[in-house]
């Protein structure tokens, strides 16, 4: 299997940016050439990068599920993705 070093690169950004920020990642899963990304303590707000993802092209992560979202979807590079869900992880208590 050949990975997309493009998709890859950004999940070794995510991942040490959600590390740096206290966020668990819960699951990676490979979707159509890229990845799908699953966060403790969110159950129902994912991340995704593969071929189909709006801004796949740069390497940012689209999201789901999470309240920025507005029940739609909003993209990120990994930097940004990682603080916001940190911020809300704060703020949660």
């Amino acid at each position: 299997m050949e990975l997309n070093m493009n998709y890859f690169n950004s999940l070794v950004t995510l991942t040490c940016e959600c590390a740096r920020n206290g966020i668990v990642i819960s699951k990676v899963t490979q979707l159509w050439n890229g990845f799908k990304v699953e966060f403790k303590g969110f159950p129902y707000a994912d991340a995704i990068l593969h071929d189909g993802s709006y801004g796949h092209t740069e390497g940012l992560w689209e999201s789901i599920g999470f309240p920025w979202d507005e029940d739609d979807v909003s993209i990120h590079t990994p930097s940004e993705l990682a603080y916001l869900i940190g911020q809300l992880k704060r703020d949660a208590g």
